[in-house]
């Protein structure tokens, strides 16, 4: 619901998370709840292209999701990239 996903959202700029990055429609309500320094992707290739090329620096990423959203082929493409 996007009640659920906005209160993520707010969770993350409040524990002092710099960025938040998302992909998907359900996941809009988040995106605005964490404010301006979020950002939303409409599919999971543009979020994983974004990451990668974010990558190329050193940075800490921390990555959640269901398991059903295949995150975790994200994960994998930046352990071999790095």
């Amino acid at each position: 619901s996007p009640l659920v996903h906005a209160e993520i959202g707010a969770y993350a700029r409040e524990k002092g998370i710099e960025q938040f990055w998302c992909a998907g429609a359900e996941m809009t309500a988040a995106a605005a709840a964490f404010g301006d320094r979020a950002r939303h992707f409409d599919s999971m290739g543009e979020l994983a292209q974004a990451a990668l090329e974010a990558a190329q620096k050193p940075v800490s990423m921390l990555v959640k999701a269901s398991n059903c959203m295949g995150f975790a082929k994200i994960v994998e493409a930046l352990v071999q990239a790095g």
